[in-house]
């Protein structure tokens, strides 16, 4: 006998196939996608802040640069406005003394002719026009006159020139100087400025300016200004003014002046070529270097009083920037660089890790896909097995070489026993009902044999008719 094995319903290989690829696999490839892409996410932050990080030590190291380069510049400037209010005071000083000699002398000449008696020699600064007056027989008054306005002349050129010479060598320290003034304390008024020394180099300063320095000078009386960008015209001034001992004093520098900030902002640990450095005021919104898109340095300013971070656009390019402070002046350095270029190599690194990731999955799927459908044939080929030996055929024998794993081939082999011994129990037992037949038979047939032939001779050899006895 033959039997015809189907499959019954629910046994589909690509049903229950599919049933242990959404059970099996797709749990797992779900995680592994979760897993890349939090990972991935993770990677790109870390990149990101490693980038961040640099620009921002960047920033750090050039502010701290020129934090030390204004420290320098207050402690010459303020050294420089001790000596110069010095030579001012003394050369004030000299001056009063001298008017007082004058109005003295002047005094005593007028009621006595001895000149040299005047009280406390009041009349010797003018010794030496008195005898040129005495020579030519002039008024002794007039040679008075004359000596006291030749004198006063001698100690303001002496004055300008110590002060000549004291700001020559603040210039070589520093040849961005516009201007340096020095307030008197106790001539600084309401109205009054108080600028008993105003030098300036280059250009003439326009009234407005002057007026706006002087102040400012008369407002570091009371607490210093530091950097304090202001406009003179096309020109581009930094302002520093210090308290000093008796008054204050106030230098300005082009702020575009090749001497000026360039060391510090030439010398900022940075890629040029990737990156750039501005120092930008918050208050005016200016920078050093000048650029014509002030947005390159506008959202890093007003972010900086945030985190210090920036992330914005400026035609249709996206940049990351970080800013520092430099020290207290308001000034912030800026390090800024296009995002494409800042997270070229994270760029470079997400192509890699995607193409990585992505053959990993499709090899943890084909893997999978093979254990799965080789586990599967194996689940199959014994359901058939036991379809099959349930159905009576027990003549079939499920094929052990293509189960994936070792149990199944061990569950195949025990099944294809059991039929075996199903097979030759069930041929015992034919044997045993044909032998019971045969004897069944053999034992009934001699009986009933005779009977047949008793009944023949009757119904048949006419042995009469048939009463109750026979």
């Amino acid at each position: 006998m033959r039997f015809i094995f189907k499959k019954p319903a629910g046994t589909k290989r690509t049903s229950l196939q599919s049933r242990f690829l959404f059970r099996v696999l797709l749990p797992p490839f779900f995680v592994l996608v979760i897993v890349s892409l939090t990972g991935f996410l993770l990677f790109s932050s870390s990149v990101r802040d490693s980038e961040t990080a640099n620009l921002q030590r960047t920033a750090v190291a050039t502010a701290a640069k020129l934090e030390r380069e204004f420290a320098l510049r207050q402690i010459i400037l303020e050294n420089t406005g001790d000596e110069l209010f010095a030579i001012k005071s003394e050369q004030r000083a000299i001056r009063k003394e001298l008017e007082s000699d004058y109005n003295k002398c002047r005094k005593h000449v007028t009621t006595d002719d001895d000149f040299t008696s005047a009280p406390g020699n009041a009349c010797k600064p003018f010794y030496s026009q008195f005898a040129v007056a005495l020579q030519k027989n002039t008024n002794p008054l007039a040679a008075i006159n004359a000596a006291y306005t030749e004198r006063t002349d001698e100690l303001l050129d002496a004055e300008q020139s110590a002060v000549n010479n004291r700001l020559k060598e603040y210039v070589k320290f520093f040849p961005e100087t516009s201007t340096i003034l020095i307030v008197d304390e106790e001539l600084a008024t309401d109205e009054e400025s108080g600028v008993i020394s105003s030098v300036e180099s280059g250009e003439a300063s326009s009234a407005e300016y002057t007026e706006r320095i002087e102040e400012v000078a008369k407002r570091a009386l009371d607490q210093p200004v530091e950097a304090l960008a202001v406009i003179d015209g096309k020109s581009r001034q930094m302002v520093f003014a210090y308290p000093i001992d008796g008054g204050s004093v106030l230098a300005s520098y082009d702020l575009d002046n090749a001497e000026f900030l360039y060391t510090s902002w030439k010398s900022a640990p940075i890629d040029n070529s990737k990156a750039y450095v501005v120092i930008a005021d918050s208050a005016s919104e200016t920078s050093y270097p000048k650029l014509q898109d002030d947005a390159l340095y506008r959202s890093a300013i007003r972010a900086s009083e945030a985190t210090g971070k920036a992330d914005f656009s400026s035609a249709s390019i996206d940049y990351l920037a970080t800013s520092e402070p430099v020290g207290k002046t308001g000034w912030f350095v800026i390090t800024s660089s296009p995002t494409a270029i800042a997270l070229e190599s994270l760029a470079n690194t997400q192509i890699i890790a995607v193409f990585v990731a992505g053959i990993l999955l499709v090899s943890f799927i084909w893997v999978g896909s093979i254990f799965i459908k080789r586990t599967v044939g194996s689940i199959l080929g014994l359901v058939g097995g036991a379809v099959v030996f349930s159905g009576g055929g027990l003549d079939h024998r499920i094929d052990t070489t293509k189960m994936s794993d070792k149990e199944f081939s061990q569950l195949a082999e025990t099944m294809n026993h059991m039929a075996v011994k199903i097979q030759d129990a069930e041929s015992a037992i034919d044997r045993k009902n044909k032998e019971f037949i045969s004897v069944a038979t053999h034992e009934i047939k001699a009986p009933i044999t005779a009977i047949i032939g008793n009944l023949s001779m009757m119904l048949d050899d006419g042995m009469g008719t048939i009463d109750d006895m026979a």
